[in-house]
């Protein structure tokens, strides 16, 4: 029998809000290859991440890659940002049943607080957000321990009580390497993920 979880916490970029839709809708439209998007905008994002550039310079670099302006493209990103339904609705069960929530992500400087505006973040009373550029680090690189000692401080709860949703295999491996549990959630088919999840963790 798998050990209670007494508190999740939620990746946000596809996981609680689908971004890969956003990118390959415009790979498709101006003809650009993912790799070099990647290769271009990954650099670009860690900054973001660590809160050394604004979201709005993110932007600028995100319409750059597709030859527009940021007339063209820009704050046109966050509200372009779906819900994903299928983990939207476990928060909300997990409300529910008074199961502390929380939202750990590595994003760039006023990102998050705009996402959550548009409606891609659900409204709940989240215990804890905890972004890396208000840290300065990302989840690999110690913003995971920062939300294991807000867990312990503010809900009494162990890291092995703890389960990470996010859709990154190195977030996931560096979870399990503090003794949480941790989820790797497929935003490509967030039905079958949440069943799993469901099926794994005593949750309930």
């Amino acid at each position: 029998m798998n050990k209670k979880i007494r508190c999740v916490y939620f990746d946000v970029y596809d996981t609680l809000a689908s971004a890969y839709s956003l990118v390959a809708e415009d790979i498709a439209r101006f003809g650009k290859n993912i790799d070099e998007f990647n290769e271009f905008i990954g650099p670009i994002a860690k900054q973001a991440d660590h809160g050394e550039i604004s979201f709005t310079d993110y932007q600028k670099k995100y319409s750059e890659f597709f030859g527009k302006d940021l007339n063209y493209l820009p704050l046109h990103l966050l509200p372009r940002f779906k819900p994903i339904a299928e983990t939207h609705a476990l928060v909300r069960l997990l409300d529910c049943a008074e199961i502390p929530t929380g939202i750990i992500s590595d994003v760039s400087p006023n990102a998050l607080r705009q996402t959550i505006s548009s409606g891609a973040v659900p409204y709940v009373n989240f215990f804890s957000i905890i972004e890396s550029n208000k840290h300065g680090k990302r989840k690999t690189q110690g913003l995971l321990d920062e939300a294991s000692k807000i867990a312990h401080e503010r809900l009494g709860i162990s890291a092995d009580e703890l389960l990470l949703i996010d859709d990154s295999q190195s977030n996931v491996d560096a979870a399990k390497e503090l003794g949480w549990n941790a989820a790797l959630f497929n935003p490509n088919h967030p039905r079958t993920s949440i069943a799993e999840i469901l099926a794994n963790y005593d949750l309930f």
